[in-house]
């Protein structure tokens, strides 16, 4: 099969490993999956800082350089203070449609990147 074998969590495909090896080594990136009702879904990743954050939306600039802003949304559990703060690094994995990204995970990469994959959720932060 073209790509190799793959394992746990990996889909088959041109070029390596699928989607859900997507983690803390990527910088950005954006690919399309079946969203399981006959259509398809954009999923955006990015791993980068912190330049902004509120309840509602979270800006985060990669080492290379480009920058997004997510919204996150109010199913994500983040009442209150966000546990993320200016500065800290964080995996985001979100979906794209038309030019929002909403966030569906934020993560740490020292902890192996977004938290619940295919459930929204917010990691805490990892501080040195």
């Amino acid at each position: 099969m073209p790509g190799g074998p793959v394992g746990p969590g990996q889909h088959a495909g041109m070029g390596g490993p699928g989607p859900d090896a997507v983690g803390a080594t990527s910088l950005h990136g954006e690919f399309v999956v079946r969203d399981g009702a006959g259509g398809y879904t954009t999923v955006v990743t990015q791993t980068g800082a912190v330049t902004a954050i509120s309840p509602t939306a979270i800006a985060v600039r990669s080492e290379d350089g480009f920058s997004q802003t997510y919204v996150i949304p109010t199913t994500a559990g983040n009442a209150g203070a966000p546990p993320f703060a200016a500065n800290d690094q964080v995996v985001i994995r979100a979906t794209r449609n038309g030019q929002t990204a909403t966030v569906t995970n934020i993560g740490n990469p020292q902890q192996g990147g977004p938290i619940g994959q295919g459930r929204p959720g917010i990691a805490p932060p990892h501080r040195n």
